[in-house]
């Protein structure tokens, strides 16, 4: 696996503590800062306080669900760099997802390597 550093700002949202703590402790040599948030209504917040440059987003979350905080965030800052991470294979998903402006869309079970690499590519295409 290959070692960069973005040296930004990444807003984390996953309800789920095991997989929250586990990609945590993946992604932290990559960033300057990770913010954490566990539904999206939390993370929105933290987006608006901290605009921070990346979100990598659960699609299923308590309060607001990945493709509501996309939205709010693309209309606030449409270059913000947002990651969907789903285990739905549902083509609406998708298709929601590509008209918000989502950079990428990844599937659950996370491969690291995957997830690196659409970090990698959010920043290069823009």
């Amino acid at each position: 696996m290959e070692v960069f550093n973005t040296n930004k700002t990444l807003l984390y949202l996953e309800d789920d503590e095991e997989i929250r703590g586990q990609f945590i402790k993946i992604l932290t040599p990559y960033f300057k800062t990770i913010l954490i948030g566990i539904n999206g209504k939390e993370g929105l917040e933290l987006y608006q306080k901290h605009r921070p440059e990346i979100v990598i987003t659960d699609i299923k979350m308590p309060l607001m669900n990945g493709l509501e905080i996309s939205k709010a965030i693309k209309n606030i800052d449409k270059n913000t760099k947002i990651i969907i991470v789903s285990a739905y294979q549902d083509t609406e998903y998708f298709l929601d997802a590509i008209d918000i402006g989502v950079n990428q869309f990844i599937l659950k079970p996370i491969i690291i390597d995957k997830l690196l690499q659409a970090i990698k590519k959010s920043f290069e295409i823009y």
